[in-house]
């Protein structure tokens, strides 16, 4: 396999990492005892679907 080849695989091996990726919403920390918090999490939609009739 030439060079060319093997980094054009290579590079697209990398490309499905991203999607990978985790929303993670901003928070206020309203109480802290040792390692336990206790958040306030902004209101969110996290699932939606359609009905279809």
């Amino acid at each position: 396999m030439s060079i060319r080849v093997r980094l054009i695989v290579s590079l697209l091996a990398l490309l499905p990492i991203e999607s990978l990726a985790i929303y993670k919403p901003e928070y206020v920390v309203l109480e802290k005892t040792g390692e336990l918090e206790i958040r306030r999490y902004p209101s969110l939609i996290v699932a939606r679907t359609s009905q279809f009739i």
